[in-house]
């Protein structure tokens, strides 16, 4: 059924750009175009997919793609978004949006004008220990919320062991990098969960010798509108992989661990833990499965998904001003 959207252009071929074209492939499209200046990237995606290759956007979006899936350095998202929509193509762009604020109201009016299906990545929605937990706080099961913490820590050389972590994007702030724009996950996910911020304010900075050109430690402190407070620890410095969650309500306490799954709670009233779901090794790439999943339906549909350009807007309002604004002034009003 995905083979009758017809041809799909991913631009970008790094890590996350072949993992889109592997899974358009696994989904069932059958015609792949992919674009990147590298040569040696345009021949690993033709090897592992076998997709047609062409070294810029413009000869691809020549082709006339019904889907276009950007996954450039972020400083590019939206120059390429703003050519794939104005030639009428539905739009994924790998998070987030961008790293300013510059035409992207111009992206999303002319998606809207064409009424074109856009998606924002989000991975971390469609992962199936994240949403367990989701359904926990949404039931009630430990009461109302009061509080909640995100973690997230990883040695940003080890990310990518196979090229040097100083070309990379999240080190370069031309290129959109810094440890808030690349790590949006927490904050997505917690505005998933308890709804949307009210207000925040954040600590970042430059603390280590790794040899960036961004913040490689943040802490932010979070009120939603719900009344939920939540804290989120962003760092590139811990040399073991750290993604956790802790949830803390009237009744009791939800912990979440992402690698591996694991999610346990704590009754009050039983005043006891129990562990709902323990999964040594997960398959990571089936939350990114079932997000691609959910974009291409809404194309076969043309319903809206789950995460559209709007939303992905406020989200990097939200991190723009948590990442610019002084310690002490509300970041979102």
């Amino acid at each position: 059924m995905m083979s009758s959207i017809g041809t799909c252009l991913v631009v970008g071929c790094g890590s996350i750009g072949r993992r889109r074209l592997r899974n358009l492939r696994a989904l069932g499209i059958e015609s792949l175009l992919a674009v990147d200046p590298r040569a040696d990237r345009r021949t690993q995606a033709v090897s592992e997919t076998g997709a047609t290759a062409f070294a810029t956007a413009e000869e691809a979006l020549d082709r006339q793609p019904a889907c276009v899936v950007v996954a450039t350095p972020t400083a590019f998202h939206v120059p390429v978004a703003l050519d794939a929509v104005r030639r009428g193509c539905h739009l994924f762009v790998e998070k987030p949006l961008s790293h300013t604020m510059q035409q992207v109201d111009e992206l999303i009016e002319a998606a809207e004008r064409k009424k074109l299906v856009t998606m924002v990545a989000c991975n971390y929605r469609f992962d199936a220990s994240l949403n367990l937990v989701k359904r926990m706080v949404d039931e009630g099961a430990i009461g109302d919320i009061v509080s909640a913490r995100a973690e997230f820590g990883f040695y940003l050389p080890h990310s990518h062991p196979y090229e040097d972590y100083r070309d990379t994007y999240p080190a370069r702030a031309g290129l959109g990098g810094g440890l808030l724009l690349d790590r949006t996950h927490e904050l997505d996910y917690l505005r998933w969960i308890f709804g949307e911020v009210h207000s925040g304010i954040c600590f970042h900075a430059k603390r280590t010798s790794l040899e960036i050109e961004t913040e490689d430690v943040a802490e932010i402190l979070l009120r939603f509108e719900s009344g939920v407070i939540a804290s989120v620890h962003l760092d590139y410095v811990e040399r073991e992989y750290h993604c956790v969650a802790r949830i803390i309500g009237e009744g009791g306490i939800i912990e979440w661990t992402f690698w591996p799954h694991r999610v346990r709670v704590y009754s009050a009233k039983c005043n006891s833990w129990k562990i709902l779901l323990d999964e040594p090794n997960p398959d990571i790439n089936e939350m990114y499965l079932a997000e691609q999943a959910h974009f291409l339906n809404s194309v076969l549909r043309l319903t809206p998904t789950c995460h559209a350009l709007a939303d992905g807007k406020r989200l990097l309002e939200i991190l723009l001003r948590l990442k610019d604004v002084p310690v002490g002034v509300s970041a979102t009003t």
